[in-house]
């Protein structure tokens, strides 16, 4: 990190975001102080705290103190109190995607991209490389691992997500550059198509050795055309995917490299996207001299990430899982492959949906609707802001209309409160229960779970 010996303390807004708590992780690893703010406590405060960062749960001027500069996420609004206080002291205001790439200088540095599968990719190839001493900033937790999403590691090799949603991601210079895959999203940012190709182009370019892109994405084979990269997917691909199959809740699936041999995989959580962000993250490991066996048997201790295929448990003949899906694509990959690996099982499948944002319910709310065609039985509620202003005639009504207009069994619930309530009368014993959405729609877990054990 430039000038890290001039650098004592970092304030950091909105401190237990999921962008943000892995980079006060590497900041304390790296003797930084660290103090936030955050509008609530949570887990992820807590093992902050643990750790060393002084934190306060509200923003207050009064958490402005002698930093030598503060940071924020997209997320933070330009009139939050403690950005203000920093202006009006004349201490330096980072944005979240500035600091990451402060911390990757000098480093051979892989950053990961896409509509789908960034942290799931960035948990694989941080667990494949482990035995390299990487610096790993995972948006998300890994579950039952030596460390949870950020980590300074002793190597010369950094890996972490780059965020698309904000358009930041092409601030990097990576060493190699993963694109999983490109959708329409975020187009209250990007505006038009063009904008949205352009960027991922750059960020593609940008890559020192080469980029790794999705072979099968529609969209990106419109966008890489002339750009330095290798390739994966099911058909003439540098790391080709064969044999995938689904089953007991895990993906099983071959994969082999241009010159090399077959190699059995066998990966938590059923889906196609589980096969391609492990052929990518593959893709990137050969290129430090880790062979597909070696990467087949660093995944065998790989038990997934909170909120992404996260099996809670089963209750009383009920079995929870909750995933961090929210996007058309993802839930229908997601609800087909849970639906395939119970075959024949007589298990139904139920989902409970929380939309993710307005801009997006106002684009896909038929495809929503639509990708619930594989839930036996699906309950949504209205829409979780992400700091959006709501839009007028916008809501999850909208989806659940369209569902049952098209002969989805379903519910709506409008306050995430009542679910629990709501749901329990309708559960039998062999039900597989997803909560899915990327908003608080996991909070009625506790509630669900002590009901159910009840």
């Amino acid at each position: 990190m430039s000038d890290k010996k001039t650098i004592k303390k970092v304030h950091m807004v909105g401190i237990g975001g999921a962008g943000m708590s892995p980079l006060a992780e590497i900041l304390m690893s790296s003797g930084i102080k660290v103090s936030g703010s955050d509008e609530k406590d949570s887990d992820i405060i807590v093992r902050l705290k643990e750790k060393g960062a002084k934190i306060a749960i509200g923003h207050s001027p009064q958490n402005i103190t002698d930093d030598d500069f503060v940071v924020y996420s997209s997320a933070v609004s330009d009139g939050n109190a403690e950005l203000r206080t920093a202006f009006k002291k004349n201490i330096p205001v980072l944005h979240r995607s500035d600091l990451l790439k402060m911390l990757s200088e000098n480093k051979k540095s892989i950053f990961i991209s896409g509509c789908h599968g960034k942290t799931t990719t960035t948990a694989l190839l941080s667990v494949i490389m482990e035995g390299k001493n990487p610096t790993c900033a995972i948006g998300g937790e890994l579950i039952g691992h030596s460390f949870r999403s950020g980590v300074k590691g002793s190597g010369n090799i950094f890996i972490a997500e780059a965020d698309e949603s904000d358009g930041t991601f092409i601030k990097y210079n990576p060493h190699i550059s993963i694109i999983t895959n490109v959708e329409y999203d975020h187009m209250s940012f990007y505006g038009e198509k063009e904008n949205l190709h352009n960027h991922y182009r750059a960020f593609a370019k940008q890559a020192e050795l080469f980029a790794v892109i999705n072979a099968g994405d529609k969209i990106s084979e419109g966008i890489f055309g002339g750009v330095c990269g290798k390739t994966f997917g099911y058909d003439n691909c540098d790391m080709l995917i064969s044999d995938l199959e689904f089953k007991g809740l895990r993906s099983r699936f071959n994969l082999r490299g241009r010159m090399g041999k077959k190699v059995g995989f066998e990966v938590w959580s059923p889906g196609k996207f589980m096969a391609e962000n492990t052929a990518a993250a593959c893709l990137a490991a050969e290129n430090f001299g880790i062979d597909l066996e070696n990467s087949s048997n660093a995944l065998l201790s790989f038990r997934g990430l909170k909120r992404r295929f996260e099996l809670l448990g089963m209750f009383n003949g009920i079995t929870v899982i909750e995933d961090y899906s929210h996007h058309p694509t993802e839930i229908t990959v997601t609800l087909r492959a849970l639906k395939i690996s119970l075959k024949n099982s007589g298990s139904r499948v139920l989902s409970v949906f929380q939309p993710h944002r307005y801009t997006r319910t106002a684009d896909l709310w038929k495809d929503f609707a639509l990708s619930f065609m594989e839930s036996d039985y699906a309950v949504f509620t209205d829409v979780y802001s992400a700091f959006e202003k709501p839009i007028e005639g916008v809501d999850g009504a909208m989806i659940f209309k369209e569902a049952e207009r098209i002969g989805i069994k379903c519910d709506y619930v409008e306050d995430i409160e009542n679910v629990a309530d709501f749901l329990k009368p309708k559960l039998r014993k062999g039900d597989y229960l997803i909560i899915l959405g990327a908003g608080n729609i996991n909070e009625i877990k506790k509630d669900l779970i002590r009901d159910l054990q009840n």
